[in-house]
């Protein structure tokens, strides 16, 4: 399979800089110069930063103001701790407290810990209810035998399983044999 060099003229040949070719080519490399100018790059550039500048000013908003409200709140605690620390002074306690307080503090930490388990454990067990009732909707006509009747009364059991409104024909009593009927049967 030789194949034959067909001379190409310059504009086949994509001479020039990469900016002045109107198409580039994936596999030659130098063909890609992402110093130079571009249009599609840029309006694309342009495109995404006139997206993405909004929600940025909106987070940048928003993280000044939750820092301003944490620097708040740092004081406040700040101030609290002093009047907390000025009324324990003033009000010696004759039993020391911090070792019922670390018990509680420990105990609520083991509650939020179970409470979370059983929160999980009640999600799957949950799930697997209903996967279980759907398992047992999908067997339910694969165990329970049809019983045999006849065609008329077969569909009308089946529109009614469906919950679907009877048709006019199903509507209609089915007709007991006339006698003429029946003596012809025998």
């Amino acid at each position: 399979m030789a194949t034959s060099a067909v001379p190409l003229s310059e504009d086949d040949r994509g001479s020039g800089s990469p900016s002045q070719r109107s198409q580039t080519s994936v596999d030659d490399p130098d063909s890609f110069d992402l110093t130079g100018p571009n249009p599609t790059r840029d309006a694309l550039a342009d495109g995404i930063v006139s997206l993405l500048s909004p929600t940025l000013k909106t987070l940048d908003e928003g993280f000044l103001s939750t820092k301003r409200s944490q620097e708040e709140l740092s004081e406040q605690i700040a101030l609290l701790t002093d009047q907390l620390k000025l009324i324990s002074a003033e009000h010696y306690c004759p039993i020391d407290l911090d070792g019922y307080v670390t018990r509680l503090g420990n105990i609520k930490g083991k509650i939020n810990v179970i409470s979370s388990v059983l929160h999980s454990a009640q999600e799957r067990l949950n799930k697997v209810h209903e996967q279980a009732l759907r398992e047992a909707a999908r067997r339910k006509p694969l165990i329970e035998p049809s019983p045999v009747l006849s065609p008329h009364s077969s569909q009308s059991s089946v529109a009614r399983d469906n919950n679907e409104n009877p048709t006019e024909e199903e509507d209609q009593p089915i007709e007991e044999p006339s006698a003429s009927n029946r003596a012809d049967a025998d």
